[in-house]
């Protein structure tokens, strides 16, 4: 009687604690596709990993799993913490491209929200097959999700051609798992991240978001022109042109974290609006534009696979007038393509046929040979436009490509180098960005002979020194020099090597 008393008091073990999630109101079935077929694709979900959770298994023919209500410690429960970022790995077929959808009952309900508690989408990076059949998302649980019991984690993938699964259907070729996930309140004070939509901007205007784990529930944002915001994902102009100090604090109630300072450039020059930005309208077979070189401009891109690309804010080549560049593009794959590039030499914001300035048809890798007139307004940025696709698809600038790509970028007209022999010497020698909106430059020297280091000075235009140091130029490697000092206006940039000569540049500070 004693013994039963006791037990009625307390409660038998499984009264005390749920063990299991919550039943889930609707259950996938096996493939539904003819088994011929379903057994030729052999699709399915091989392995998941999250937290703890690390399980293997055989893929389609499994069918649907159900891993959720396995004895504790096993590899297919995991705990996670309130408001911080994990991340889930799914590894699907190599036979086939997959997409993968996941859901967590957040609220134990046995239902799945589709918009909610899906923790993985379909999306390109995350929804379809990748190297190695590979997929992962990033997600935290929302402060509002149960804690301290088993929730049911859902994974659901699918032939890529096949309808989008959802939490309750049923694949044609792949299969459903599912997993126990148990959630614990945050006890630390919050980490601090924060995002943004570029740290340089040419509109004044930057969209903050804050990337923040450990559930903060305050955030004062510093934007260091004297204004601050208490939103937790603000968007922020600045009046003026210049460089800015950027700091989020963050707090809960167990307390708070200060962020290191990032830097927001507004430069107050930009190309005219593009009339155009072509989208590219059936990505395929590596076309597009894999990387541009252009003076001291050399920039590295996706191709096609990320369309359209407006470049012309943060990437800028300062060309002499009158002075021929190579303008080297590097395509994708090894198709051959059909390149053109035009230059908005009027700054209206549309590509006329006569501001054609190269084009290559049926060639991989092209190089042009861009020169600006002497007569091009000095200092204003114009926008160049990129052009590839097909080889025979007759690219234009605001036809949308099929497969290929159109990216954009500035051009900065500079006047003739100066006419003396120190402004010819180094010729391998470039130096941007120039302008400068922020006065961090760049020297690279690609000329080997011309190595070494030397002693360089800034001097106005009445010939004062106002800047000195010593740097050392090679080949693959920058040299940094500092102009942030300096008011606005045109400098003359001195380079002295070991044996006396003397190389000179201009330079502007925005």
């Amino acid at each position: 009687m004693l013994a039963a008393a006791v037990v009625a008091a307390l409660g038998a073990p499984a009264a005390l604690a749920q063990t299991c999630p919550a039943a889930a109101t609707c259950t996938p079935g096996p493939a539904g596709a003819a088994t011929g077929a379903v057994t030729a694709f052999n699709m399915g979900i091989l392995n998941v990993t999250l937290g703890s959770i690390n399980n293997t298994t055989q893929g389609q023919a499994d069918g649907y799993q159900d891993y959720s209500c396995r004895a504790p410690g096993t590899t297919t429960a995991t705990t996670l913490a309130l408001g911080q970022n994990y991340t889930l790995a799914v590894r699907t077929s190599l036979n086939n491209n997959e997409t993968v959808l996941a859901w967590i009952d957040y609220n134990n309900d046995g239902a799945f929200d589709p918009v909610t508690e899906v923790i993985m989408a379909a999306t390109p990076a995350t929804g379809t097959g990748t190297a190695g059949g590979l997929h992962t998302a990033t997600f935290a649980a929302p402060a509002t999700a149960r804690t301290g019991v088993p929730l049911r984690l859902r994974i659901a993938a699918d032939y890529t051609n096949s309808p989008v699964p959802t939490p309750c259907s049923t694949p044609q070729f792949s299969q459903d798992e599912d997993y126990a996930v148990t959630l614990a309140a945050s006890t630390g004070p919050p980490v601090v991240a924060f995002t943004t939509n570029g740290i340089t901007t040419c509109s004044g205007c930057v969209q903050f978001t804050d990337a923040s784990q450990g559930l903060p529930t305050s955030w004062v944002w510093s934007f260091g022109d004297g204004t601050a915001s208490t939103a937790q994902n603000p968007s922020h102009c600045y009046a003026a042109a210049g460089t800015y100090q950027v700091q989020l604090t963050v707090a809960n109630g167990n307390g708070n974290a200060i962020s290191a300072a990032t830097t927001i450039t507004y430069t107050s020059t930009a190309p005219a609006a593009a009339a155009c930005a072509p989208a590219t309208a059936a990505y395929c077979c590596l076309y597009g534009v894999v990387r541009v070189r252009l003076g001291a401009l050399d920039n590295a891109s996706a191709d096609g696979s990320a369309g359209y690309q407006d470049f012309s804010c943060t990437r800028r080549a300062s060309l002499a007038v009158g002075t021929a560049y190579p303008l080297q593009v590097t395509t994708g794959g090894t198709l051959p393509h059909d390149t053109r590039a035009y230059l908005d030499l009027n700054n209206d914001g549309a590509f006329a046929t006569s501001e054609l300035v190269g084009q290559a048809l049926g060639a991989a890798n092209p190089t042009f040979s861009l020169t600006l007139p002497a007569t091009t307004p000095l200092g204003q940025p114009l926008r160049l436009r990129l052009v590839t696709d097909y080889a025979g698809s007759d690219p234009q600038p605001c036809k949308a490509p099929t497969n290929g790509q159109v990216e954009d970028y500035a051009v900065v007209p500079m006047a003739r180098p100066l006419a003396t022999v120190a402004a010819a010497a180094l010729p391998g020698l470039a130096v941007g960005p120039n302008p400068t909106p922020d006065g961090h430059l760049r020297l690279r020297l690609d000329d080997p002979a011309a190595a070494g280091p030397y002693a360089a000075e800034v001097q106005n235009l009445l010939g004062a020194t106002l800047l000195s140091t010593a740097l050392r130029l090679a080949p693959g490697t920058d040299a940094t020099l500092d102009l942030g000092a300096l008011a606005p206006g045109l400098y003359l940039l001195r380079l002295r090597d070991a044996k006396g000569q003397v190389a000179v540049r201009r330079v502007v500070r925005e």
